[in-house]
């Protein structure tokens, strides 16, 4: 929406820009006015109806991390990406719709906090921040130059601090989400005049990252095609709607799959954001190795080196996935009774298609991703999946807001922050009486031994658990938690990620 500035405002907004700065802080309307004079246009005004560039980032220590191209028509977007590792990946907006495309090319909407935080980094880049309502939050200095801070909002998007230069109206820093669970903080912005227009050239991120964009086109041509997401790389064939056994145990749920027409057993992991075999077995089934990466988890040994692989086919329950990427580590998997496991399967599975996992009936039936979930009984939820995984908001001990990631490959309840209690006043006994007090978690990156005692309770929704056991964690910052199997053991499950969903349905007691 485009807000239209009275005549008069604007010669004084006009007179304030050639005048000398302020030894006081400037009205943050002049200053976004200010900025829209220094840009040479703002979204809506006609004069940027498309552009196109391209773009790489650097990694802290200057090595490229990965490369891509964007597409934008106004606030819709479209940013395309390999990695240094060999791995292509998407992520835009079309307008009703956040989307995210992982290294399958499976896509998954991308909503809630993590939504809120892609809207505000899109009106910052796209020139929409001179619309935004806003209000002065102070004055400060950035490299000698005195700039003022301004908070805009946006509905449905996080706020951010815009630090304004004064003189000039250039942007020099923006804190996104400031002193929230997403606080962003982007600095070093620089600018590259494209005819009379200014387009953010390079900026550097709170974790040392640097983005550089170049080539920029502005009005070209942009269609559909290059806004909406790709088609995925990898494909199901969908042969079999009907449930198939799988194993639940008190510590886990696995199921057979034939890779490569090799048999195999693998633990269920929706914590996993794909597909990862043990080394033993990746050779059995001759995967591909194309490139290499780090694997992070759970575990005091730092990164992980991972192999990154390509196989023909998975068939799991008479369905088949073809043309997929997997990953192998040094890993090593066992089930309850000691029996050697020949991986972990997650989001590949998951991502592109609707999986029913019946842990009271130890089945599980795999659906095309578009089939309706009115015939499904439970709790409705909608998963932040931006990370491959599903994070959902529940509350801990009846007032404690926390973004829980499900995770059934780990076998504990629940692992939180070390520092959460201490931060929110939450109630947490510890009897170091007991042996179980300090637990020893085992992860990829190798294990931890954390301090464990009782929690009051933990809720989704209606749905309220507790008490229960829950142990601290210093692999964790702030308020994100682990549910691990112990918990989501009692619930049957509808994992529709393709349409952005699940369904929890509690086990009668």
């Amino acid at each position: 929406m485009k807000i239209r500035v009275p005549a008069l405002l604007m010669t004084a907004a006009l007179s304030a820009i050639l005048a000398p700065a302020p030894a006081k802080a400037e009205d943050a309307a002049v200053l976004m006015i200010k900025h829209a004079v220094f840009a040479g246009w703002q979204l809506g005004d006609g004069k940027v109806k498309s552009l196109t560039f391209k773009r790489s980032v650097a990694d802290k220590d200057g090595k490229l991390a990965y490369a891509g191209a964007e597409a934008h028509s106004g606030m819709l977007y479209r940013k395309d990406d390999i990695s240094s590792d060999g791995t292509a990946g998407s992520n835009g907006f079309t307008g009703n719709l956040l989307w995210e495309s992982h290294e399958n090319g499976f896509t998954t909407p991308v909503i809630g906090d993590a939504s809120g935080y892609y809207l505000a980094l899109d009106a910052f880049l796209a020139e929409g921040t001179p619309q935004l309502p806003a209000v002065n939050n102070g004055t400060d200095t950035i490299d000698g130059k005195p700039v003022d801070i301004v908070n805009v909002t946006m509905q449905g998007a996080k706020a951010m601090n815009i630090y304004v230069d004064s003189a000039t109206g250039a942007y020099l820093k923006v804190v996104i989400d400031p002193g929230g669970d997403y606080e962003t903080t982007i600095d070093k912005i620089r600018y590259a005049t494209v005819g009379n227009k200014k387009f953010v050239s390079s900026l550097r991120y709170d974790d040392g990252s640097t983005v550089t964009y170049s080539d920029f086109k502005v009005n070209a041509p942009v269609g559909n095609d290059l806004l909406h997401p790709p088609a995925p790389s990898a494909t199901w064939a969908f042969t079999n709607d009907k449930p198939f056994k799988v194993k639940v145990t008190q510590q886990n749920v696995s199921f057979d799959a034939t890779v490569n027409g090799v048999k195999g057993r693998f633990l269920f992991d929706t914590g996993a954001d794909g597909i990862l075999v043990t080394q033993a077995f990746a050779r059995a089934v001759n995967a591909k190795t194309f490139s290499h990466t780090q694997t992070y988890g759970i575990g005091g040994e730092g990164a992980t080196k991972t192999d990154l692989m390509k196989v023909d086919t998975i068939q799991i329950g008479g369905n088949t996935l073809s043309n997929v990427v997997i990953s192998s580590n040094k890993a090593q998997f066992r089930d309850e009774d000691g029996t050697p496991l020949d991986g972990l399967i997650g989001f590949g599975l998951l991502g592109g298609a609707v999986v029913e996992l019946s842990t009271s009936d130890q089945t599980m039936t795999i659906h095309d991703p578009m089939t309706s979930l009115d015939p499904f009984a439970g709790v409705v939820v909608s998963p932040d999946l931006s990370s491959g995984t599903p994070v959902i908001p529940m509350k801990m001990n009846g007032t404690v807001d926390v973004s829980a990631t499900l995770d059934m490959g780990d076998e504990f309840q629940v692992l939180f922050p070390h520092d959460l209690p201490a931060k929110t006043g939450m109630k947490f006994f510890v009897d170091n009486s007991s042996a179980a007090s300090h637990i020893e978690f085992s992860g990829v990156n190798g294990t931890e031994v954390d301090e464990c005692g009782d929690l009051d309770s933990l809720a989704v929704g209606p749905i309220v658990y507790g008490p229960f056991p829950g142990c601290t964690s210093f692999s964790m910052t702030g308020r994100d938690i682990i549910v691990g199997y112990d918990l989501l053991k009692n619930f049957d499950f509808v994992f529709a990620y393709p349409q952005g969903k699940m369904i929890m349905n509690p086990h009668r007691q």
